[in-house]
């Protein structure tokens, strides 16, 4: 690794080695041993999990100071809401660690459908997690265990519990400002939650130009065969980009679903059948309700819900059939990435 790590690209990085997709064998494994991750400039070389951690933990401890603008955001008058799946989700070791839970997105404004949408839940763990390299290890590594128990939940999350820490800034480019604004919290010790503040439109610039760039290589595969985490991430994938290409052209930035509703008044044609589209195919995933009954019987004990990995060759061919019977979505799709500019 041959640079150091600010605090920003410590959480962000964090968060994203704590999360394996679904369907990924190393779920089977808690052992951190067996992981590897590239990062940075160096992404054709390999690093062990351990060692990825012990350079995101001393940059947290460092005495570095952000060099982004710091703004915090005031959460006194919050109420706490007791939610069983929550409740579920996080006991004993973890809970007394942290110092705020709180979901958002479909799941706190209540649309939240299991199966097929994502559980957006925010975790700040306390100070006495960065006490030593030990205890950041531990507290780490529970997160990890809860991340594949949300898979037991929603077979196809594309992300895992979004971890923080006290008196370290959020980098609001994981979770923005807009979202944070609708939490609703089921566990709160702190009065406040500090976020660097990013270049809003230069990182929706860098953002579409990246999803627009991929999405054309994804949807020009017409054989490819896709398990069905993959094409949701297509689909939700095409959301993001309409939604980057509102925040360049309007200067607003909102929730998602703030977004999209604002699209559907005053976008386009194209645009309007577009999320149609994509909201229809996010509603229909229902040939993934034997998961979820197996995932109910499963939810404290994710290592067996994981035994359903020897029926990810069905999902290959299910998906790659179902996503093929709507051949002309993909057709639709590919013709307007291609002409979708921002102006």
């Amino acid at each position: 690794m041959d640079k150091n790590l600010n605090k920003e690209e410590s959480l962000i990085l964090l968060n994203k080695i704590c999360f394996n997709k679904p369907f990924n064998k190393k779920n089977l494994l808690i052992d951190s041993s067996k992981y590897q991750f590239s990062i940075g400039s160096n992404e054709s070389k390999l690093f062990s999990y351990n060692d990825i951690l012990k350079k995101i933990y001393l940059s947290l401890v460092s005495e570095s100071k952000s060099k982004e603008y710091i703004y915090t955001l005031e959460l006194e008058e919050k109420k706490l809401e007791y939610d069983k799946l929550i409740d579920n989700l996080f006991k004993g070791y973890i809970i007394k660690n942290t110092d705020c839970i709180a979901s958002f997105g479909s799941y706190a404004d209540g649309s939240w459908k299991k199966g097929s949408s994502d559980l957006d839940i925010l975790v700040i763990g306390s100070e006495d997690n960065l006490i030593s390299f030990e205890k950041f290890e531990k507290f780490v590594n529970q997160i990890r265990r809860i991340n594949i128990k949300i898979l037991s939940i929603d077979p196809i999350q594309h992300h895992g519990v979004f971890i923080g820490f006290v008196n370290i800034p959020w980098p609001e480019s994981i979770i923005p400002y807009e979202s944070f604004k609708d939490l609703r919290f089921h566990k709160l010790g702190i009065s406040k939650i500090s976020l660097t503040k990013i270049n809003k439109h230069q990182t929706s610039l860098e953002n579409f130009n990246y999803l627009k760039s991929h999405l054309h290589f994804d949807l020009q595969k017409k054989y490819n065969f896709l398990n069905q985490y993959k094409i949701k991430v297509i689909y939700s994938s095409i959301l993001m980009l309409i939604i980057y290409k509102n925040e360049l052209q309007y200067g607003l930035y909102k929730t998602k679903k703030n977004h999209l509703n604002h699209i559907r008044e005053f976008g386009s044609q194209i645009e309007k059948e577009v999320i149609l589209r994509c909201t229809n195919y996010r509603n229909s995933l229902n040939y993934f309700s034997f998961i979820i009954f197996f995932s109910h019987i499963f939810k404290n004990k994710p290592v067996l819900y994981q035994i359903l990995l020897i029926f990810e060759s069905f999902f290959k061919v299910q998906s790659y059939l179902n996503f093929n019977k709507s051949m002309r979505d993909r057709e639709l799709f590919l013709k307007f990435i291609t002409n979708y500019e921002v102006n």
